[in-house]
């Protein structure tokens, strides 16, 4: 072993200059340097003495050349991660990122934790900072989307589905479900292998199988329950600019700054899925889509459907629209489609999330 011989220091001497940083100082710190052997005043051996040098960078050169280390190596390079530590003459020493504590003890392990904690804090101010800075137009774009007219026409078309087609509506969620989408008929198969067991000759044995007639798209669209986008959106919205206008001027405490940005990055994430929901109206709203949904209610002994342009509708011999009772009414069995005039807000949502995460 190369290093000095280990030395213990006492407890008041082990606190590093990075516990004393302010915000400000923080903010302008630099934690890693990639190419610590380029440093100047660096060292080829741990000097003698007693000083606890302070952690100054931390380096991973992981997918590069190894650093060699000054607790453990005289002259090859072994280590990808480890600390470039300075002392207070200004000299610098390399050490790997387990090896600090091997020349220097406990004492060493408490300034790695303060070093840690420092950067930590300093990636959450650096994001307070950034939101701040981008908050205006994150506004902008929040306006642009609670704008999109997706929302409407789902929420519209939704409704439709629910009123229309009310009697099937359960039945297709447990189809959907428990079949990954894929929908059966059941259909009557001679049975072969029964006749061919019989003694003596007979008419055909039939039996019943179920037979799949394909697979519904957009099955978010038929089987999601609960409160529709439009309003889920308007309130994500709401909290989205309560969190970057007035809760990240209060938040100032790391455990405070970790929640707010978690609670930041959980509202995006619920209005990304809230914008695929919409998106899956296309898909369950395409012609051959509604066709496979007609060729399985019919299947099921539903009655007979049809597609027109964008409604669905059971008719009756005539071609009527076929209503049925409800409660103390009769309503159509028909279900409407409405689909937005615009392109979805994929792209104002990624900036969106550029603009609140660092």
């Amino acid at each position: 072993m190369v290093g000095a011989k280990r030395v213990s220091h006492p407890q008041s001497s082990t606190r590093g200059h990075w516990a004393d940083l302010d915000n400000e100082q923080l903010l302008e710190a630099q934690f890693f340097n990639e190419s610590p052997e380029h440093l100047p005043r660096l060292l080829e051996r741990m000097p003698l003495g007693e000083e606890l040098p302070h952690i100054e960078f931390t380096y991973d050169t992981r997918g590069g050349a190894m650093v060699r280390c000054r607790h453990c190596k005289p002259n090859a390079a072994n280590h990808h991660r480890g600390f470039v530590l300075r002392y207070e003459n200004g000299d610098r020493v390399l050490v790997g990122k387990d090896c600090g504590a091997k020349q220097f003890g406990e004492s060493f392990n408490i300034r790695k934790n303060e070093f840690s904690a420092a950067s930590k804090r300093a990636e959450l101010l650096k994001r307070r900072e950034h939101i701040i800075r981008h908050r205006r137009r994150a506004l902008q774009i929040i306006e642009t989307i609670e704008g999109y007219d997706g929302w409407g026409a789902y929420a519209r078309s939704k409704k439709s589905f629910r009123h229309g087609l009310w009697q099937i509506v359960g039945a297709l969620q447990e189809a959907v479900q428990r079949r990954d989408g894929v929908l059966y008929i059941t259909d009557r198969v001679r049975d072969l292998a029964a006749e061919q067991k019989r003694t003596r000759s007979g008419p055909p044995i039939m039996k019943e199988v179920e037979v799949p007639v394909g697979t519904l798209a957009g099955q978010s669209f038929f089987t999601s329950s609960g409160e529709l986008p439009d309003r889920q959106v308007t309130a994500l919205m709401g909290r989205l600019k309560s969190a970057i206008f007035n809760s990240i001027g209060e938040a100032d405490r790391d455990h405070d700054l970790k929640m707010l940005f978690k609670g930041i990055d959980n509202l995006i994430d619920a209005l990304d899925h809230q914008l695929e929901l919409v998106i899956d109206l296309s898909l369950a709203a395409a012609p051959p889509n509604l066709q496979l949904l007609c060729n399985w209610m019919h299947g099921r002994g539903m009655g007979h459907y049809r597609v027109q342009d964008t409604t669905l509708y059971r008719h009756d011999a005539a071609n009527q629209v076929v209503s049925v009772q409800r409660g103390e009414g009769k309503y159509p069995v028909r279900f409407e489609i409405s689909l937005p005039e615009s392109a979805p807000p994929k792209k104002e949502l990624h900036e969106l999330r550029s603009c609140l995460r660092r």
